[in-house]
């Protein structure tokens, strides 16, 4: 990510991304899913309120272990307000997000 300038990825919906990376089945389907790699910081995901419990097991099971966060949103509240306080959180105000 340094070499190209990157300061997060992104891997969202049901991507390879995200079983390459985190052994991470996305859902896709309608509602925002994101796995996001910040370059200096612990990775997150943002999710949707209900679906939680199976990909915080997989996350903790798999090669982030329990350093990455699981964001979650309700039915009520937009996914990118999530997304936003997830690089907010780590410092990622303003930058480049890939992929790109």
């Amino acid at each position: 990510m340094a070499a190209a300038k990157i300061d997060a990825n992104r891997a969202g919906q049901s991507t390879t991304s995200s079983v390459y990376f985190a052994d991470l089945r996305l859902n896709g389907g309608e509602r925002l899913w994101a796995l996001v790699i910040p370059a200096k910081a612990n990775p997150f995901l943002v999710c949707p309120a209900f679906e939680e419990g199976a990909p915080r097991e997989t996350l903790d099971a798999g090669p982030f272990g329990n350093d990455a966060d699981v964001l979650t949103w309700a039915e009520d509240e937009s996914p990118f307000v999530a997304l936003g306080k997830g690089l907010a959180d780590r410092g990622l105000t303003s930058g480049v997000v890939g992929p790109r």
